[in-house]
């Protein structure tokens, strides 16, 4: 190089590192800069995962309690179609075994005597001129008409009202 241009150079290394340190100082800016928005930036994003973490966990804890709602609904409505079942088990059983004893009460030595009790009670109620038929259809018991009005003793019937009357009281136990 000629004298001339390391005379020049000599001339302008204060301005060259002027420069140069304007230039740092602006890189630092720029990076101070970066580095603040970058964290601006990250603190946001955080915050925003955070909110969405929250949002997330109170939509899973809405959805497990909707869940845990449902569950509990049809647990009560399965347990009640048991019991229901349950209870329709215990009336056919009950029915049926009303039904047994009276058709078997034919059999019994005072069924006679049982016989003229429905055909006399008929009367009481209907008049003692009321037509009575003994064992209509093989039903056993009696039916007895006068007037256009009817006492049906049969023994099914019977069987159905002792029925009807326990069942009267076994669900007033039941409630």
């Amino acid at each position: 190089m000629s004298a001339e241009g390391r005379a020049g150079d000599a001339r302008f290394g204060p301005l060259d590192d002027a420069l140069r340190r304007a230039a740092a100082r602006d890189a630092e800016a720029v990076v101070a800069r970066a580095r603040s928005v970058a964290e601006r930036r990250l603190a946001e994003a955080r915050a925003e995962a955070d909110e969405l973490e929250r949002r997330a966990r109170l939509e899973g804890e809405a959805a497990a309690e909707d869940l845990i709602a449902y569950d509990r609904t049809a647990t009560r409505r399965d347990a009640a179609e048991l019991v229901l079942r349950a209870r329709e088990a215990v009336y056919d059983e009950l029915r049926a075994r009303i039904h047994t004893a009276l058709r078997e009460l034919r059999d019994a030595p005072e069924y006679a005597e049982v016989v003229e009790g429905l055909a006399a009670r008929a009367r009481r109620q209907l008049g003692a001129d009321a037509r009575v038929v003994d064992d209509p259809g093989g039903l056993g018991g009696v039916v007895a008409e006068r007037g256009g009005r009817r006492v049906d003793d049969t023994l099914p019937a019977l069987a159905d009202r002792a029925f009807a009357d326990v069942m009267y009281r076994v669900e007033e136990i039941w409630q």
